[in-house]
């Protein structure tokens, strides 16, 4: 299941974190789905507030959606 990811934005906190756990965090995306639902520091909050390793942070902030879409070649 190498092409499948997983995206945040309206899910709970242990929604959020039951994936991370079964998916890893490497397949999990930050969403804000914003403006259509909360406001996007709720969504960050969301996931901060998990308290996972800063790597977990870093993979569903940054690095999945940036290996998704190819931003560095």
């Amino acid at each position: 299941m190498k092409n499948v990811y997983f995206e945040t934005s309206t899910s709970i906190p242990y929604g959020i974190l039951s994936l991370i756990k079964a998916m890893g965090s490497h397949r999990v995306i930050y969403g804000s789905d914003s403006p259509a639902a909360n406001p996007p520091d709720i969504e960050i909050h969301k996931i901060i507030c998990l308290n996972l390793d800063n790597e977990s942070l870093k993979n569903v902030f940054y690095n999945n959606i940036n290996n998704l879409l190819k931003f560095d070649s």
